[in-house]
C-alpha cells in the first residue's frame, strides 16, 4: 500500500543495528519506527515518529527523546545545517530546522506553496497551533509525503516529494520552490556529495542516481545504478571507493556495487524485516 487513511497497527516495532561487511549483526537497540540516521562526531541521532533519540556510536547507551517539538510528526529524515538540524516532518508535509539546543529556527510548509491537495483530491488544512505528536496522518492524507531534505552550501534546501515524484529546490528566504528533477517514482534519501552534486533514490524505478546541479537550477544525471526491485529505499555513494550501498526493501537486501569491478555483493536479511536506511560508520 502506498498510503492509508486509518491509524496504522499499534505494534510496528523497529530497531537500529550495527552490521559488519558480511551482514552479521554486531549490536542492536529497539526503537519504535526508526527512520532518519545522522552521524555526529560522538553519537548517532535517530528520528522516531515524534522525537529524536541520541545514542553512542556503538549503541551501548541511548537517550530517548533528546529533541521533541509539537510539529514533529512522522519524522523521516535528519540532516545537519550550518545552524543546527533539518528534519522532514512528513506527517505534516513540512521541513523544520532547529538548533543544537532544540530551538526552532525555520520551517517550510508545502501547503503554503501550492501543494495543498492530497492524492485523493482533497484540500488539506493543518491546525498549526496543535501538538501533533502521537497523531497519525496516513500517507494518502498527506499532500507531498516530503521525506528527505538537505541544506545546500548557500543555505537553500533540496527536498524529495514522494507523491509528486520530484526533487525540488527551495529558496530559503522566500519559500518559493522549483522542480529540479522530475518523473521519479516515490523518491527518497537525498545526500549531498559536494557543492553542486547529490544522490537520490528513485525508489519505484529501482535506480540510485548521482545528480549534478547547474547554476540555472537545472539538473543532469551523472551516474545511475539499477537494481531489480520496485522499492529502492536508500542509496549511499562513496566516491573515493567507487562504492554504492543500496537498500532493497523489496527483498530485505543491502547491496554493494563496486564501480571498478562492476560487482554486486548482496547482504541478505530476514524477509520479515522492512529495511529503511543505512549509514556507513567509516564516514
Amino acid at each position: 500500500m502506498l498510503g492509508r487513511l486509518e491509524k496504522p497497527p499499534e505494534k510496528q516495532g523497529g530497531s537500529v543495528c550495527i552490521i559488519d561487511e558480511t551482514g552479521a549483526i554486531q549490536n542492536s537497540v529497539n526503537i519504535w519506527m526508526p527512520t532518519g540516521i545522522l552521524l555526529t562526531e560522538r553519537h548517532i541521532l535517530i528520528t522516531g515518529s515524534f522525537s529524536i533519540h541520541r545514542m553512542k556510536r556503538d549503541l551501548s547507551t541511548i537517550e530517548q527523546d533528546v529533541y521533541s517539538m509539537p510539529w514533529f510528526n512522522s519524522l523521516h529524515s535528519i540532516a545537519r545545517t550550518q545552524s543546527g538540524f533539518l528534519v522532514t516532518s512528513t506527517g505534516l508535509d513540512m521541513v523544520l530546522e532547529f538548533d543544537l539546543a532544540g530551538k526552532f529556527l525555520w520551517s517550510w510548509w508545502a501547503g503554503d506553496h501550492g501543494l495543498d491537495i492530497t492524492p485523493l483530491g482533497r484540500q488539506r488544512y493543518i491546525e498549526r497551533s496543535a501538538d501533533h505528536r502521537g497523531l497519525f496522518y496516513g500517507t494518502a492524507r498527506q499532500t507531498t509525503h516530503i521525506n528527505s531534505a538537505i541544506e545546500l552550501p548557500n543555505g537553500d534546501i533540496l527536498a524529495t516529494l514522494f507523491h509528486q515524484g520530484m526533487v525540488i529546490y527551495i529558496h530559503r528566504k522566500s519559500g518559493e520552490w522549483t522542480p529540479l528533477l522530475e518523473h521519479l517514482d516515490h523518491p527518497h534519501a537525498l545526500r549531498l556529495q559536494g557543492q553542486d552534486t547529490f544522490t537520490v533514490a528513485d525508489t519505484g524505478h529501482g535506480r540510485a542516481l548521482l545528480v549534478k546541479m547547474s547554476s540555472d537550477k537545472s539538473a543532469s544525471i551523472e551516474k545511475e545504478v539499477t537494481l531489480d526491485t520496485t522499492w529502492l529505499q536508500d542509496c549511499f555513494y562513496d566516491k573515493a571507493q567507487g562504492l554504492w550501498i543500496l537498500v532493497d526493501a523489496d527483498h530485505s537486501h543491502v547491496v554493494m556495487f563496486h564501480e571498478t569491478s562492476r560487482k554486486y555483493t548482496r547482504l541478505v536479511f530476514d524477509p520479515e524485516l522492512r529495511l529503511y536506511g543505512i549509514e556507513p560508520l567509516w564516514k
